[in-house]
């Protein structure tokens, strides 16, 4: 119901309208009103809506003068949506699935959000404890859009599970930014330490020679009374 009137007011809002939207969106997102797909798609709405406005207002209508554009010398941000959705829904669970936070933390996030996280983890395993992958990246691998991996980052970094680190540079596009994994839980689980005592196997001759020493004292007091027993002479035939 309440996607529904979103998309409603979507479909209807002003420019200066849809950032008071998209806030409310990823807010409805975090307290688990809108579910991943639901998220997914209001936030690819409220960006066409926003490039259609902005379009609108940038052409000119009968008896207008035109307006100087602003000049940029980089290209305009393509809107990212997967080659096949039912592809990226599956490879989202799956991620999600595979455990990449421990349970008390998990329980914090969605699907989206996990798969988005599994990503950053398995990048920082393999990079040196630091990912160094863009947010269209991440966003593609986690079978995510472009807005839900924003999202997600700026969440993990405000409870405190990682460090964004900014690279900007003066005329140019800016660096990647630098993710690193600062929750100590999270490290350890990583690590392997997920709560499971490990345990050592005990070698098979100590094994076996404890157990036959074991037999040989049970048996010792049954023998000792065959040896001292009187027996018949054995019969001639």
């Amino acid at each position: 119901m309440f996607a529904e009137q979103l998309e409603s007011a979507i479909e209807g809002a002003y420019l200066h309208q849809l950032d008071h939207l998209s806030r409310d969106l990823w807010k409805a997102y975090a307290a688990g009103a809108v579910e991943d797909d639901n998220a997914q798609r209001l936030a690819e709405l409220i960006h066409s809506r926003r490039e259609a406005l902005r379009e609108a207002h940038r052409s000119p209508q009968a008896g207008e003068s035109v307006s100087p554009r602003r000049f940029t010398i980089f290209k305009p941000r393509r809107l990212q949506r997967p080659p096949q959705r039912a592809t990226a829904i599956k490879r989202r669970r799956t991620l999600a699935a595979s455990g990449p936070l421990p349970p008390r933390l998990a329980g914090q996030f969605t699907t989206g959000a996990m798969a988005v996280l599994r990503v950053i983890a398995d990048a920082t395993q393999s990079n040196g404890a630091q990912c160094v992958k863009s947010v269209a990246e991440i966003a593609a691998r986690a079978g995510v859009c472009h807005r839900l991996a924003q999202y997600v980052l700026r969440l993990a970094e405000r409870e405190g599970l990682i460090a964004v680190e900014h690279r900007p540079q003066r005329g140019a596009p800016n660096l990647v930014n630098i993710v690193r994994i600062v929750c100590a839980d999270w490290l350890a689980w990583l690590n392997g330490g997920r709560g499971c005592r490990k345990m050592r196997r005990t070698p098979i001759r100590f094994s076996l020679k404890r157990e036959i020493e074991g037999w040989s004292q049970a048996l010792r007091p049954v023998l000792e009374g065959f040896q001292g027993a009187e027996h018949p002479p054995p019969r001639r035939y």
